[in-house]
Order: structure tokens, then sequence, then C-alpha cells
């Protein structure tokens, strides 16, 4: 297992036990998975620590952390909870989500079943407090807890377009502390995003009560510029998402929200395990190695399966939707090293050829692995009542792409579908460990992703989502000097071309970012000044 400094600092942080090895880790993690297999089990984990060992697949880091250890934490990344319009059922969502957040899992929550502030409640005196107050309780109650003891709690939150405090939730993290463990999302419905432009009011709705609020275009622009005074509130295309959901019809099965980074739309009570293939891997003299990439797809795909069977669940009803849809997600990461093997440049014509062809790959070959796996252990039970015609596979979801923050970087690759950050950045974990990286690539073929336009960001997600059954979690990096204009258009941009989802992100508009540009000579921070960025030495 050929492991970097850095890898092998995250793992001794935050993935092994006293004593473990990087090597010993990977086969706990196999034996584990494959208790799920009647037949051959030795086989099967020796196949899956095979392409885990040699960094060809990583699944999602809960399953890293606690699969095989009998601590009877959950190995899953992303989950969904209800939050109704009552206060029982408000802090049950607040005690479920600590349970989750304790093994290491993302939670999201759409709050648009809230009242709106300020509404009676019922026939008491009283009046509501609104969406964005209750909020804030989750936030304060994931700050206490920290995931799977190694990482702050990280949360979605989202507001229909049409709730009568949408103003309010669009401004709520202005002030860079409030909400600081959610990513928010407004959920743009079809209706909205067709007159988005227009000076049409938008009509404002909660229960039967509706009222005509400001124009289309004025609360865009609100959107905009709050995103690119704070990367926050990103857009969630819902009407789009539950056109793909083939089961939306069913009570319980429709999407409302998705998990923390976007990727996963799930139902309340939803769950599903993450995975991802290191792309880079497969490049070798300039050519993707096809025939083996369709080997660990289909590897991949049992052993995410088998997680479903194998993984304690934080809630029974987690546990009763889970064994009913069967999701799994996997993606891909190491997209833009693999791009360089190929001597291509990222945001160029070939470049998203070649990211179209592994994709239809992988949909092809991940498909192909559930319907065998239905043929040997049998359909989800949900597969009987989908639409348009009932489904063949053992998943109800097989792919999704991940930003695979974590596990590219134990992999030594490039994340996600990412391009390269810059030459050199350097990245602070959760924990305030600061990790520095230099791009070994050629120069020629380097592609940073401010280099990039918001359309080329878009086009490579596009790209990809045409071939994903489920969702994508990609940035739209943008440099210091982007503006609002520029972040309506790669919204507008992203709706057009097919995505189901959208985050923006303009450098420096938060304090405490992530990845921050170093200096390839000094290796110290960047500053931004008169819309450049220089060194300071």
């Amino acid at each position: 297992m050929e492991l970097t400094d850095n890898a092998v600092t995250i793992l001794q942080r935050r993935y092994l036990s006293q004593g473990e090895t990087p090597e010993a880790m990977v086969w706990r993690v196999a034996t584990a998975v494959a208790q799920a297999e009647r037949a051959d089990r030795d086989l099967w984990a020796k196949r899956f620590g095979l392409m885990i060992e040699r960094l060809d697949f990583l699944p999602n880091s809960p399953c890293l952390a606690n699969a095989g250890k009998g601590n009877g934490l959950a190995w899953n990344a992303c989950y969904v909870l209800p939050v109704g319009d009552s206060i029982e059922e408000i802090f049950d969502a607040v005690k479920w989500a600590a349970q989750i957040h304790k093994s290491g899992g993302g939670t999201g929550f759409d709050f648009s079943a809230l009242r709106p502030a300020g509404m009676r409640v019922g026939s008491s005196p009283g009046v509501a407090s609104g969406p964005i107050s209750f909020a804030t309780v989750f936030d304060a109650a994931t700050a206490a807890i920290k995931q799977g003891g190694f990482r702050r709690g990280a949360n979605m939150g989202t507001l229909r377009v049409d709730h009568p405090d949408i103003e309010q939730f669009v401004k709520a993290k202005a002030d860079g502390a409030t909400l600081s463990n959610f990513n928010i999302s407004v959920t743009a419905t079809d209706e909205f995003l067709v007159k988005m432009l227009t000076s049409e009011p938008v009509p404002l709705r909660w229960g039967e009560q509706e009222t005509a609020g400001i124009p289309h275009r004025a609360l865009f622009r609100q959107i905009t510029e709050n995103a690119w005074a704070t990367g926050d509130p990103g857009m969630l295309f819902i009407d789009r998402a539950n056109r793909g959901n083939p089961l939306a019809h069913l009570p319980g099965h429709r999407y409302y929200t998705t998990n923390p980074c976007g990727e996963q739309y799930l139902p309340s009570f939803g769950v599903c395990n993450l995975g991802s293939i290191n792309l880079s891997n497969f490049v070798h003299d300039g050519v993707f190695d096809v025939e083996r990439f369709s080997t660990v797809v289909q590897w991949a795909v049992r052993f995410l399966d088998d997680v479903i069977d194998t993984t304690p669940y934080p809630l029974s009803q987690v546990r009763a939707l889970a064994l009913m849809e069967r999701r799994i997600g996997l993606g891909v990461m190491g997209y833009a090293d693999a791009l360089v093997k190929m001597g291509l440049k990222y945001g160029t014509e070939e470049a998203l050829e070649f990211a179209a062809g592994v994709a239809a790959l992988l949909e092809h070959w991940a498909q192909l692995a559930s319907k065998e796996l239905a043929v040997e252990k049998g359909k989800y039970p949900m597969a009987l009542f989908c639409l348009p015609y009932p489904d063949d596979r053992r998943n109800l979801t097989v792919t999704s792409i991940a930003p695979t923050g974590t596990i590219s970087l134990i992999a030594g690759c490039s994340s996600s579908i990412e391009p390269h950050f810059s030459a050199s950045h350097e990245r602070v974990t959760s924990e305030g460990l600061k990790l520095l990286y230099m791009e070994k690539v050629n120069k020629e073929l380097l592609v940073t992703a401010h280099e990039l336009t918001p359309e080329q960001h878009i086009d490579v997600q596009a790209a990809w989502q045409r071939h994903i059954d489920n969702a994508i979690s990609k940035t739209i990096n943008l440099p210091h000097g982007a503006t609002p204009d520029d972040i309506g258009r790669a919204y507008m941009y992203a709706y057009t071309t097919g995505c189901k989802g959208v985050t923006v992100y303009r450098d420096g508009s938060k304090t405490g970012q992530v990845l921050t540009q170093t200096c390839p000579e000094c290796k110290v921070e960047m500053v931004h000044k008169e819309g450049c960025v220089e060194c300071p030495k």
C-alpha cells in the first residue's frame, strides 16, 4: 500500500485503532463487509481488500473508521431526516441527528414544513419563531458533537423558494457565524427557475395560505449576492431530481433535500453509503484500461451493496428504509490526474469527451453489476413499485459523485471530478491540521480551478450528470474578483445543461476556508490584492 506522508498522517489521526497499520485497516474493512456474502466469503474479502490496498477504490470515511471494530457505529455517510411542524418533531430530529453525527455521518434537513415566523400557533396566543430560528438549534447541537470523534458534524439545510421566510433564509449566513455547521441551499422549483429573470412576483405559500412576494428577479439577485459574499446558498433543482426518482409518486419516498454536499437526494429517513474509484490508477502510458476498470466497478458495487447488510444503523426507521431501497452511490476521484496522464487539459473538448466516455462506462458496468446481484440475491423490495416500469436492479440508486475530500487525500489523487486547485495549496483539516500539497504535474497541462470559467466548470458537471442516476457534488470555484452576475450565470447555466443542483464558491469569501493557495517557492499563503493573488514575500 503506497501512501504519501499526508495520507499516513490522516489515517493515524482519524481511522486507525491504536497499534493498527494501514494494511491491517484494509483487511479489517474488507473482511467485515464480506460477511454479507452467502458463499465465497473469503474470495470476496480478498477482492475487496485488493482494490482498497491498491487504492483503486475507497469507501466513504465512516466505513474506513468503523467497519470491523465492533463499536456499534454506522458505516454510512449520507442521511436525510424529516423536520415536522411541532416542538416534538423538531427535537426528535435534533436527537436523531446527534446519533448519526456520532458515527461520522452527515445529515440533510428541509425546513419547509415549519410555519413562517410570526404565524399564530394553533389557538394559543403564541407565534412561531420560524425555520431559521429552529435551524440554529440544530446548528448548536451539531457543534457539541464531533462526527465519529474526529470531525465536526456536517449538515445541509434547505428551504423551498416559495416559503414565506425565503428572504431571511437566503441571508441567514451573512454574518459569518450563524449556521456555521450547515451548507444551505434553496430548493428551486421549475416554476421559479423558468421565471427567475422576470418581474413577476413569487407566490409565497405555506399550508393553504398564499401571498405575492418579491419579484423573481429580485429574489434571484438576493440569492446570487449572498452566494457571492459567503458561498451560500447553493441551489437544488428539486423538481428535476424528483423526475428522476422512480418512487416519487409514493408517500415517504419523495425527495425534499440532499445530504450535506448535495450529491445524494434522499427521502426522509433515507441513507446511502458511498465509494469512489480512483481514475488515475487506470491510465497507463496514456491509455485508459477499460477492462480493469470494469472489473473494479463490479467489485465496488458488490462491496457497497454488502455494506447495507453488515452496517449497524443509528435508527430503526433508517434501517427499514435502507433495506426497502438498498441505495448505493458509486462515484469517482482522480479525474484531473487521469487527464494529465492522458495528455489532456481540464476543460477542453477532448477532456469532456473523456469524461463522457468514462461516465458511460461507469454507468454501464455499475448498472449491470446491480442487475446481476438482483438475479443472485434478489431485487430491492420497492422495485415492483417503480415508474414508469418495475426495476430489475438490486439497488434503487447505484451511482453518485461525492466530493471525496478525505479519501482522495488518502489515495493521493485529485478530488472527485474537480480540477487541481492550484500549483501549490494548503489544506486545513477539521482538527486544525495544516497539510501542504504541491502538484507534481507537467505545467503545460496544469489547469487550476480559478483559470476556468463558470461554464467550463459546469460543462464537466453536466457531462458526468448525464450518466449518474443520483447527483453530483462539485464546487464551481470562482476567483476573488468574480461578481454576483457571474454567479447568476452559473446558476442559470447549470439548470439549462441538465444538472440537478449547483454550488459556487468565490475564493476568499469565507474566513477559514479549507483550501488556500500558497506560493510554490515560499510556501506561504497568497493574499488578494487589487483583483490579483500575490505572495506577501
